[in-house]
Formats: C-alpha cells, sequence, structure tokens
C-alpha cells in the first residue's frame, strides 16, 4: 500500500511539472502569432535609402547632432524616433537567417551609405556650429561597455518581435530610442570635426556594438522561428556558418567586457577611497584632515597613494595608523605619498607671503586695466549716443521747419537741409567755428514768375528760422 501511495504522489508531482512546463511554452510561444512572410517583406521594403528616406536620415542626423551639441536628452530622443538606420541592420540579420545573398548585399550597401551620409552630415554641422565643446551627452556615448551589449541584445529582441507579429505594435518606437543607433554616429561626426581621436573611435565602436547584437538577434530569432530560407545549405554548412558568426560577436564583444571590468575597478577604487577619507577624517585623535581628492598612480611599477593632508605635522607613529587604514579599504600593496600643505619652515613661509603677494599686485594691475578699458568703452558710447542725440534734434527740428513754414507759407514746399561747418575770423583776428546751414525749397509755380514776392517770403524765413532756432547762418536755396 506505501508503494503504491508513493507512486500516486510522484506521478502526481511530474503531471504538475509537465503542466507548468507546457504553461511556459504557451506563454513564451512566438510561433503562432508570427507573420513569417509579412516579416521578410516589410523588413525588404525599408532595407533601400532612397528618396524620402534619404532626406529623413539626414533631418535625423541634424537633429540628434543639435540635442548633442546642446545637451539636450528630449532632442536626441526625437532624432531617435526618426532615424530610419534599423532598417539595414534588421535586413543583415534576417538576410543571413534566411540565406538571401541579393538581400545580404543590399542591406550591407544601404547600411554603408546610411553610416557615411550621417557621419558626414554630423561631422559638416559640429564643423560650422559656435559652440562644439563636448557636452556630458556626447561624453556619454564615448564609454561603451558590456551592459550597451545588453541594451543592444534585448533591444534587438524586442524589434525582431514587435516586427515579426501578426498585429504589429507600439513597441517600434521605444526600440529606436533603447538602441540609440544615431547619437553614437553623429558623436562619431564631432570626434572627427574636432580632431578627437578617442572620441570618435569610442563612438563608432558603440554604435557597431548596437548594429552587430540587432544584427545577431535577428538571425537567431529568424532561425528559432524557422523563417522560409532562400537558399538551401548543407547541415555541415550550417553549423560552420552559425559557428563562424557567434565567435565574430563573441570577439566583437570582447573590448567592451574589459572596458566595463575597468569602469568596476575604477568604481571601487574611488569607493575604497571615500571610506579612507573618512576613516582618517572621522577619527577624533587626529590633529590632521585630508583635504582634495586622493590620487592613485604608478612609479617604478609600485603603486602609491598619494593624501594631501592639512593641519598639524603628522609624527611619525601616526604613519602607521594611516597605513593600517590602507590595509583595512583594500590599498595593501599600496606605498603611502604624504603631502601636507600647512607644514612649512619660517623661510619658506616668507618666500609664499612674498608670492602671494606679487601675485595680488599683478592681479590688482590687471583688475585696473580691465577697469580704464571699460571706461574708456563706456566713454566711447557715450560720444556715439551724444552723436546720435544730435542727429536725432537736427532731424526732429528741421521736420519742425518744415511744418511749420509750409503752414506760414501753402506756397512753399521745403526739399531738405544741410549743414556745412566753417570758421571766421571775430574782432581780436581768432578762428572761431561757425555752420552754416542751407535750406532747400521749392515755391509753387504759379509763384514762381514772382522773383520780387519770393524774396520777400525768403527774407522772411530766413529771419524767422534764425530766431527760432538760433542758426549762426542761413541761406535758402531754391530747388527745382
Amino acid at each position: 500500500m506505501a508503494t503504491k501511495k508513493d507512486d500516486n504522489i510522484s506521478s502526481n508531482f511530474f503531471r504538475l511539472l509537465k503542466s507548468i512546463q507546457d504553461s511556459l511554452i504557451n506563454l513564451f510561444d512566438l510561433r503562432e502569432d508570427t507573420d513569417k512572410e509579412g516579416t521578410i517583406e516589410g523588413i525588404k521594403k525599408y532595407i533601400e535609402l532612397k528618396g524620402y528616406n534619404v532626406w529623413i536620415l539626414v533631418c535625423a542626423a541634424v537633429i540628434a547632432s543639435i540635442g548633442l551639441d546642446l545637451n539636450s536628452a528630449a532632442v536626441i530622443i526625437g532624432a531617435m524616433l526618426i532615424s530610419p538606420l534599423m532598417s539595414p541592420i534588421l535586413g543583415i540579420g534576417l538576410a543571413i537567417g534566411i540565406n538571401d545573398r541579393e538581400t545580404l548585399w543590399k542591406s550591407c550597401q544601404n547600411f554603408l551609405i546610411a553610416t557615411i551620409a550621417s557621419i558626414g552630415t554630423s561631422c559638416l554641422y559640429f564643423y560650422i556650429t559656435p559652440f562644439g565643446d563636448a557636452t556630458p551627452e556626447i561624453l556619454a556615448r564615448t564609454n561603451p561597455t558590456l551592459l550597451d551589449v545588453g541594451v543592444a541584445l534585448f533591444g534587438g529582441i524586442a524589434g525582431i518581435v514587435a516586427g515579426s507579429h501578426k498585429d504589429k505594435t507600439n513597441a517600434l518606437p521605444g526600440v529606436a530610442i533603447a538602441t540609440a543607433l544615431m547619437p553614437p554616429l553623429c558623436t562619431v561626426g564631432f570626434g572627427l570635426a574636432t580632431g578627437n581621436w578617442d572620441i570618435w573611435t569610442d563612438a563608432l565602436y558603440l554604435f557597431f556594438i548596437n548594429a552587430v547584437i540587432i544584427s545577431f538577434v535577428t538571425f537567431l530569432f529568424v532561425r528559432m522561428l524557422r523563417f522560409p530560407v532562400k537558399e538551401y545549405v548543407t547541415a555541415s554548412e550550417r553549423i560552420r556558418y552559425n559557428f563562424l558568426i557567434s565567435i565574430f560577436v563573441v570577439i566583437f564583444i570582447c573590448p567592451s567586457i574589459l572596458i566595463l571590468l575597468n569602469r568596476i575597478d575604477n568604481f571601487r577604487s574611488q569607493q575604497n577611497i571615500r571610506n579612507l577619507v573618512e576613516q582618517i577624517n572621522g577619527d577624533p585623535y587626529n590633529d590632521w584632515t585630508v583635504i582634495g581628492r586622493p590620487v592613485i598612480y604608478n612609479e617604478d611599477s609600485i603603486p602609491k597613494l598619494k593624501l594631501f593632508i592639512a593641519g598639524d605635522f603628522i609624527p611619525v607613529d601616526s604613519l602607521s595608523k594611516i597605513e593600517n587604514m590602507l590595509l583595512n579599504c583594500s590599498f595593501g600593496g599600496y606605498e603611502l605619498d604624504l603631502t601636507q600643505s600647512d607644514v612649512f619652515s619660517d623661510e619658506e613661509r616668507e618666500a609664499l607671503l612674498a608670492e602671494a603677494k606679487t601675485q595680488n599686485q599683478e592681479i590688482v594691475l590687471e583688475v585696473q586695466k580691465q577697469i580704464e578699458e571699460r571706461f574708456k568703452s563706456i566713454e566711447g558710447a557715450k560720444e556715439k549716443q551724444k552723436s546720435l542725440d544730435s542727429l536725432r534734434a537736427e532731424q526732429n527740428r528741421f521736420w519742425t521747419i518744415r511744418d511749420e513754414v509750409e503752414a506760414m507759407y501753402p506756397e512753399a514746399y521745403v526739399v531738405t537741409e544741410a549743414a556745412i561747418p566753417s570758421k571766421y575770423l571775430d574782432a581780436d583776428s581768432v578762428m572761431q567755428p561757425l555752420k552754416i546751414s542751407y535750406l532747400y525749397m521749392r515755391w509753387d509755380k504759379a509763384l514762381k514768375k514772382d522773383k520780387k514776392r519770393i524774396a520777400d517770403y525768403e527774407m522772411r524765413i530766413k529771419r524767422y528760422i534764425v530766431n527760432r532756432f538760433e542758426y549762426d547762418s542761413l541761406l535758402i536755396v531754391a530747388h527745382d
């Protein structure tokens, strides 16, 4: 009886495991909802960069470059959404997966064209932009690690799954943002335009990480979902191709693994440095303090840790305490290099004071020079403003003269006014400045024959203007 009961428990347990397995398979199964023919047709349709695709690509490159230049994440995201770079990359993975050499060649060709066009556009932008500094958004694309491989991996999975579904979803815009293909290319353009080797090589590697991983993921899913192949190959050839592709991808991502390990090591070193500084500064028995950031360096293949200390002189017996703290903070094997900023001899203090005094005098002279230049510029601006005010007053005076003269003498038309600076000898034979003003006028045709009346009018107008506006000398000139 016990044996039969145990058999029933075992049978029920395996039945439960089988049920869970079937549920998981059904949950993650993609084959029922996959439109294979539609996916192949859809990817091939947008591989070629021609016409409106080229315009969109150039616009996306310009927008991404502006976003990088202005350090604006929102603008960069907009460029990612409209960029058509994803299609040739998916086409490469699809072509390898279904053994379509024609599509593979076309995808590679258009991928190369898109890459060169994007880099060229961004390079031209950064060459003519008035800014051109390496913003945080630019520097963020210059340190590719294994984490970026993970982003490209899962972004590529989401992209091919969403693209192959019978009912298209809204996941593709999110994939475009996550994989971020356009910003690294524009960062390459920035590096080329500014001649910065490190920036453009690192950014180009980040771009190819995304492109290779997305193509590789597309290849895997096409094979896993058993898309119809165009050209059949033998089983041994297929195994060899799969092995070579996998080896290429692994070798390609190896630098990103090394970069990630280096970043982790740097992060741990900085954390250990912070712990060391907290321990030293937190000791209530210390009369000195660590200032600034400790520096790690190598000298003759010996790792050293340089500390900048402010406060009282450190006795020899306290050095062992600091060295024990080094051991506790994972700096065992490092030699201690102390720089005590507040420990000086009398001669050193006098030399420092003399140097500081000299520097202060130089600073004061420089400030005085800047103030004098500023006053000169202010005086120049005042002179310009005075000249503009004088010109504006003369213009207003002319309009007043014209309106009043034409109101008093309807037959007269005031054309313009001109003033010529001159000089004259006074009673003491001294040259004095004199401004001779000319008033150009036209008279009504009916009045032109009456010379006597015109002369009378001119005399009255001249007397009125000279007294009204305090002219030195005024001549009225008839203007035909």
